[in-house]
């Protein structure tokens, strides 16, 4: 993955060098080399999760409720992530501030994961499973956190700003 990013860094900058890029052109430039940086991100958290999910104590299984907060988290955040691409190959400002909105969700699943992780964790096998569900559930919401930030990179590609109103 950090070989890809640095293939997308190199060529976007002989781009740059060989033309004569307008301030649009500069601005999208900018926007994709730090959206490849997101989703080499998003990816590692994809590895993370894997790892979490191999490693996870055989004893001790984390509860349905916990599973289920997880599974909730994850389908949001592949929703999110699909409504990224969407969002910036279209040019949708106001798809991006719905991104921003979406997350909360995602956030929300991640807290309810941590909190029955608290909860429930009665046995020191079954909290050690429940902490590990509660990582990935953190791992998911930060994929979450870097689709919007993808976003909002498609709003300075197409307004020079980083910030839009209500976001």
């Amino acid at each position: 993955a950090e070989r890809r990013y640095s293939e997308v860094h190199d060529q976007l900058l002989a781009l740059i060098a060989r033309q004569g890029p307008v301030a649009v052109d500069l601005r999208l430039a900018m926007a994709l080399l730090h959206s490849n940086d997101r989703v080499e991100r998003i990816g590692a958290q994809c590895g993370n999760i894997a790892t979490l999910s191999e490693a996870m104590p055989e004893q001790g299984r984390p509860s349905a409720d916990q599973l289920g907060c997880l599974s909730r988290a994850a389908v949001l955040a592949d929703e999110q992530l699909l409504e990224t691409g969407r969002v910036f190959a279209e040019r949708d400002i106001d798809g991006a501030l719905r991104l921003a909105e979406h997350d909360r969700a995602i956030n929300e699943q991640n807290r309810r994961c941590f909190e029955l992780a608290v909860r429930e964790g009665d046995d020191e096998e079954r909290r050690r499973a429940l902490f590990f569900v509660a990582m990935m559930a953190r791992a998911i919401e930060r994929i979450g956190d870097n689709a919007v930030d993808i976003g909002r990179q498609m709003v300075f590609a197409e307004t020079g700003r980083l910030r839009i109103a209500g976001g």
